[in-house]
This record gives C-alpha cells, sequence and structure tokens, in this order.
C-alpha cells in the first residue's frame, strides 16, 4: 500500500515493532512473548506441553489435558493387582483412586512400572464399575 499524506505518525505498541525501511515506507512486526515481553506466542501441541520442557510455547486448557490421565479401575472382582496404562510419559506422577458410590479416596499401592504405566495393589479385590484411577503428571 501508499501512504498518503503528510503528518502520519506510526507509533510502536506492546508487543510491536516498527521500522522504517525506506522514505515513507515501514515494516511492522509482531514481537515474541518472552516472560520479560509482552508479544505473540505459538499455541503448544498436546505433546509439546507433555514434554514440560518448552519454554516458548503457550499451554492451553486442552494442552493440560494431555498432563491428565483418568478412566474406570478395569476390575474383576478377582485381581488384586490392576495395571493402568496412563501414556503419560513420566514416573513422576500423582496416583488417585476414588470410589464412584462415596466420592472417598481409596488407599491402595502404586507401583511405578514405566513411565507410562501403574500397577494398583489392593487388599481385596475391587468390583466392575466401583473405582476410577485419576493420574497426574508433575514433571
Amino acid at each position: 500500500g501508499e501512504l498518503l499524506g503528510e503528518g502520519v505518525t506510526i507509533n510502536e505498541g506492546n508487543g510491536i515493532d516498527v521500522t522504517v525501511v525506506g522514505s515513507g515506507e515501514f515494516t511492522i512486526d509482531a514481537e515474541v512473548a518472552t516472560d520479560a515481553n509482552q508479544g505473540v506466542v505459538e499455541l503448544a501441541t498436546g505433546a509439546e506441553a507433555n514434554t514440560m520442557t518448552d519454554t516458548a510455547r503457550a499451554v492451553t486448557p486442552a494442552g493440560l489435558a494431555s498432563l491428565r490421565f483418568t478412566a474406570p479401575v478395569e476390575a474383576d472382582g478377582v485381581a488384586t493387582t490392576i495395571p493402568v496404562n496412563h501414556a503419560l510419559n513420566s514416573l513422576f506422577c500423582i496416583v488417585q483412586v476414588m470410589e464412584l458410590a462415596t466420592g472417598a479416596t481409596v488407599e491402595c499401592d502404586v507401583r511405578r512400572v514405566d513411565p507410562d504405566t501403574v500397577e494398583l495393589d489392593f487388599c481385596k479385590a475391587p468390583l466392575a464399575g466401583e473405582l476410577q484411577v485419576m493420574v497426574m503428571k508433575v514433571a
């Protein structure tokens, strides 16, 4: 485009840089956001949020969902050790089991088998549909 008329002033703003390229020619660019600079950010994918190492992308509520897992405990009334594949790629997870009928927390042993799997050990085999497992990645 072409600027018409005189006395036109273009000011930089929060997160916006203005550069004079030539006589009457300007470049307007968004600045990259940092912890010290307001600017434009790229949204992290669920996989990028899950790595928890990126300092250049913003995490949305949907991205945070990739850091947690919840599912019914796959119980059969016989097994006292029940594996849970949470696929969060970390041993550093908080694991809690809830009794659905009462909302009470159920105490059981939790063994982190690998970065994607925990095993729940119960004294008494739980019944199908009785419990929900919740896992949240913290590192």
